[in-house]
């Protein structure tokens, strides 16, 4: 953050969410991490801060959409938490994100060129258990890469 940073101000009653984000994101100084991040956020815009589920803010109708950056196969315009869980469960970006995740958890590290065909592995099992975390989880306890100690 440049030292000269005009940090805005807090959000005025008459002002959704949406609005001030928005206007917040039209700042140079902020755009560049703001237009990435802020559309995320919007589609948790229907929960306030004590995460009371709300239709309304500052007398208008929330719409939770946001047209989502491009990461893989998960990308364009979503009408909500329900249509991105919708996208992400078929989505096989998701699946590998998830998947690299729940190897970074076992295993305490990060996965090297070598672990490719186990992390495939782990996929393929995902999709023979409908793309549960469990499947993958137990497909990660029951390798000999976890049940066994490599020196």
């Amino acid at each position: 953050v440049p030292a000269d940073f005009d940090v805005p101000g807090p959000k005025e009653e008459t002002q959704t969410e949406r609005d001030w984000l928005l206007e917040h994101s039209s700042n140079p100084a902020c755009a560049s991490c703001h237009q990435r991040i802020d559309t995320y956020g919007l589609m948790y815009e229907r929960f306030n801060v004590l995460a009371e589920y709300q239709l309304e803010e500052a007398g208008q109708t929330i719409t939770a959409a946001a047209l989502l950056p491009s990461v893989g196969d998960v990308s364009g315009y979503h009408e909500g938490l329900e249509d991105l869980a919708q996208t992400l469960s078929v989505s096989e970006s998701a699946k590998g994100c998830q998947t690299e995740m729940w190897f970074r958890t076992a295993f305490g590290r990060e996965a090297f060129e070598d672990d490719a065909g186990y992390i495939g592995y782990l996929i393929d099992e995902s999709r023979e258990s409908q793309n549960s975390g469990y499947g993958i989880l137990q497909a990660i306890v029951s390798s000999p890469l976890f049940t066994h100690k490599i020196k």
